[in-house]
């Protein structure tokens, strides 16, 4: 079980806080995640449940709230997996526009920080400091350095996602166990996490971890990683505060 839950009482504390008195590093994970873009994520498949857990509103009974947070924050029970584990898979081009559409969201809220806060833009290899750009929507603009390597990390990651995705389609086609298909989607989480420290994107990090991903790459039972590096070290090399951050929020190992 990863550590978010500590994180979510930073939200519920706001109010009685200044910003003089949050961290730096703390304030550059809350400015890369966002509540929209953090909701696109825990409540993905909130529809599923609706009528067992309905919106909440100014009149919903206590224990009816804490249910809701329980499964929101807790348990991630409306989030969006890496891979189905359910019987109807549908195509895997649905699942990695889903990620190219969150990164490129992602990249869009990191171009409003610059904007909005300049002042915590200090490091020149920090997520929040390099250009935010999408291919896709702007061929004609230049293309630096940092975002052809961001993009052909994202290619990767989303070439890598789509052939897992097909692999546990045809698992579930052949009658495979359950256990078998949990242990790929958290292959696939794991992914998520450690190519979104490669990226310095908190979001690709906390789609992994609901998903059942590790802060440091791989499941402690199991020897697989996804990189001869930890994510908090991927992080890191890039100089990305926010990644470096969240994932030491989420308990990763700095051993």
């Amino acid at each position: 079980m990863i550590v978010f839950t500590s994180f979510f009482l930073y939200f519920t504390q706001v109010r009685s806080l200044t910003l003089d008195n949050w961290q730096p590093e703390l304030l550059h994970v809350m400015l890369n995640l966002g509540n929209k873009l953090v909701n696109e994520i825990l409540e993905s498949n909130w529809q599923r449940y609706a009528s067992e857990f309905p919106r909440l509103s100014s009149d919903t009974p206590f224990e009816q709230r804490k249910a809701w947070i329980d499964a929101k924050w807790v348990r991630f029970k409306f989030a969006r997996l890496s891979l189905p584990l359910e019987e109807k898979v549908s195509d895997s081009t649905e699942a990695v526009q889903w990620i190219k559409q969150l990164y490129d969201n992602w990249q869009e809220t990191c171009a409003q920080i610059r904007q909005d806060f300049p002042e915590l833009i200090y490091h020149p290899k920090s997520s929040s400091s390099l250009p935010s750009i999408c291919i896709s929507s702007s061929p004609d603009r230049k293309l630096t350095r940092h975002n052809i390597r961001r993009y052909t990390l994202l290619n990767e990651l989303l070439n890598t996602i789509k052939t897992l995705y097909e692999k546990n389609k045809s698992s579930i086609k052949n009658g495979s166990r359950a256990h078998s298909r949990l242990t790929e989607q958290k292959i696939a989480a794991n992914y998520l996490v450690s190519f979104g420290a490669r990226l310095g994107c908190p979001l690709l990090i906390l789609s992994g971890l609901t998903g059942g991903g590790s802060p440091d790459g791989k499941s402690k039972t199991d020897e697989m990683s996804t990189s001869s590096y930890p994510p908090l070290i991927l992080a890191s090399r890039i100089g990305s505060i926010a990644a470096c951050e969240f994932l030491l929020l989420n308990g990763a190992d700095v051993s």
